[in-house]
């Protein structure tokens, strides 16, 4: 966790306009410019201006971690957990965020809709992920318990609850999946968190 910390602070003070930093401010300003699906180089980017946030989070078998930093304000957290889903960060990114009015964290209020079980069954399937199919890294969407499960190797399960038309969410940690349907409503692919897609391969 200290180097994350050591992170985020040469980040703000490069910005700040710190000399002989370890990386020139113009590198760290492409890090920081917003891209496809708001990532930068290597960086989860939100907001802009002096609201401007920086942040990435990953796992290990039995471990999650998350670093949420503003780029220019100085303020900055870094979560490690045990476990293996990211329920608690996000339980604790929120508590953060109201206790220091970042206003970043807000906790989601939707009602969840009623789906058919044969509904359900028209979005189970494998998808693979299309932004890089070398990676040959194929999902399963399947039903348990009356619910659609996104499983996948080396992330955690999300439970999904349908929230809108082909809309799913994990109540638990808020994922989103979106499928992607055809005007002849056949399932096509889907979008997880925001940003990761995937096209149905059977």
């Amino acid at each position: 966790m200290v180097y994350f910390k050591r992170y985020c602070i040469e980040i703000q003070k490069i910005i700040a306009g710190k000399e002989n930093g370890l990386l020139k401010k113009e590198t760290v300003e492409m890090m920081l410019t917003k891209g496809s699906n708001n990532w930068g180089l290597g960086l989860r980017i939100e907001g802009e201006g002096d609201a401007l946030r920086f942040a990435h989070d990953g796992k290990n078998e039995g471990f999650f971690v998350d670093f949420y930093a503003f780029a220019h304000e100085g303020s900055a957290v870094v979560i490690l957990t045990n476990g293996n889903n990211g329920t608690l960060i996000q339980e604790l990114l929120k508590s953060i965020s109201n206790t220091y009015n970042w206003d970043t964290h807000h906790q989601k209020s939707m009602d969840i809709l009623a789906v058919s079980s044969k509904k359900l069954a028209d979005y189970t399937g494998r998808y693979l992920w299309t932004d890089r199919p070398s990676s040959n890294w194929i999902i399963e969407i399947v039903v348990r318990d009356g619910q659609l499960h996104f499983e996948a190797s080396g992330v955690p399960t999300n439970i999904l609850s349908p929230f809108a038309t082909n809309k799913f969410i994990d109540i638990a940690t808020e994922v989103e999946v979106h499928f992607k349907v055809s005007k002849s409503a056949k399932v096509e692919g889907l979008t997880w968190r925001g940003r990761f897609n995937f096209e149905k391969i059977h």
